[in-house]
Parts: structure tokens; C-alpha cells; sequence
């Protein structure tokens, strides 16, 4: 099933960014300041308060008509009524996310490879985020992907990709030279010191290079 949908610049949460910052207002600034979509990424907070984190969220994307996607847990995607879910390689198999959410929900999954993302896109999910390009500090599982293997993977895929790993307003441009359709986003934003202008820059560079 091809669903409309625009990931766009894409917030990749992370409280440990944020410098004491509550997450829903920052995030609130960001999607004010240009930002399109949030994924709800965080490994160390428990099922409850990842579920109240997500339901604030969602007040605030619903409000604004952009997308809330929760990390890896379908079953708090499923009883908070996101938009949808990012898996992992190691998550659950789209197959079975699927079955759960229905096919009006969206399905990410994080590939490292072109056979991984190959199998994505044949197993249904509706885009792939490749990465990480270059190095991070934000992800403890972080694998390396080459910018040869994003061009590889962009070549053959024609399901929607996200990019993501350290990137930001300086290295943004090299990313969609590799045609992707979104990039992902979490120091470039988070650790600013002001979330607003940070936003700004980054989406009025990401419109310029789209607009080529």
C-alpha cells in the first residue's frame, strides 16, 4: 500500500541533548521553526513514560499536521495511536508490525546495507533510514554506512529513504547529492543552544536543496 507522507526534516529525540530542556517544548519549537516530523527515540526511559511522552507529543503534531513515529516499540505505537513505528534490524519483523498496526500506519526500519534494505522494501515497509553516515554520539548502537552505500542503496530502492548520523547544516548538502528524501536529526537540534534559529538554518537549507 504507497502512502502519501513526508518525513522531511525529521527529529530524532534523545533527552540527553537537551541540557535539562523539557522534551515536548522543545520539540514544539522545533516543528514551529520548520521541522516536519518527530520520531520518539528513547532507550533509556521506561514503557510508562515513553508512553506519556508520546501521548504530549502527539497533542502536539496532531495540533500542527505533522508526523509522530515511535522507536522500536509497536506495542506503544499501537495503544498511543501514533502515525507509526522505526524498527530495527533487530525488532520486531515488519511482517508482524504490520499485522498489528494496520496498513494505515507507517513503518520505518533502519538498514546498513543494500540486501537489508532490499528485504525492507520487499517485506512492505514504507521507508528505510539509512545510516549512521557520520559519526555520532547520540546513538549507542550506531553502525557506520558509507556515503557509496547510501548512493547504492538510493539507486535501487524507490521507497522513501531517510538518512541519518551526524549530520548537520554543514555536511546536509552531501546527503541529498545521493537523492534521499529526508535526513534525521538529533545534535544538529537538540544540543543548540538556541533549538529555534538551529531549525531554521537547517530547513531553509534542506527547501534550497530540494528546490535545485
Amino acid at each position: 500500500m504507497n502512502k502519501e507522507f513526508n518525513l522531511g526534516l525529521n527529529l530524532v529525540t534523545n533527552k540527553q541533548t537537551l541540557k535539562g530542556r523539557d522534551l515536548s517544548e522543545t520539540i514544539e519549537i522545533a516543528l514551529k521553526n520548520g521541522a516536519d516530523s518527530v520520531r520518539l527515540r528513547e532507550k533509556n526511559m521506561d514503557t510508562r513514560s515513553i508512553m506519556r511522552e508520546a501521548f504530549r507529543i502527539k497533542e502536539i503534531t496532531q495540533s500542527m499536521g505533522k508526523l509522530l513515529i515511535v522507536n522500536d516499540r509497536v506495542d506503544i505505537a499501537k495503544a498511543c495511536d501514533v502515525d507509526g513505528v522505526h524498527l530495527g534490524q533487530k525488532d520486531m519483523p515488519i511482517k508482524y508490525a504490520r499485522e498489528i498496526l494496520g496498513d494505515n500506519k507507517i513503518i520505518g526500519i533502519s538498514c546498513h546495507t543494500l540486501e537489508q534494505a532490499l528485504e525492507a522494501q520487499e517485506a512492505g515497509a514504507d521507508y528505510i533510514g539509512v545510516g549512521a553516515i557520520f559519526p555520532t554520539f547520540t546513538g549507542d548502537d550506531f553502525v557506520r554506512v558509507t556515503i557509496d552505500t547510501l548512493n547504492e542503496i538510493s539507486e535501487n530502492i524507490h521507497i522513501p529513504i531517510t538518512a541519518i548520523g551526524g549530520i548537520n547544516k554543514n555536511n546536509i548538502r552531501m546527503i541529498f547529492d545521493c537523492n534521499v528524501d529526508s535526513v534525521s536529526l538529533t545534535s544538529a537540534v537538540f544540543s543548540t543552544g538556541d533549538v529555534a534559529a538551529s531549525t531554521q538554518e537547517l530547513k531553509q537549507k534542506f527547501d534550497m536543496i530540494l528546490s535545485r
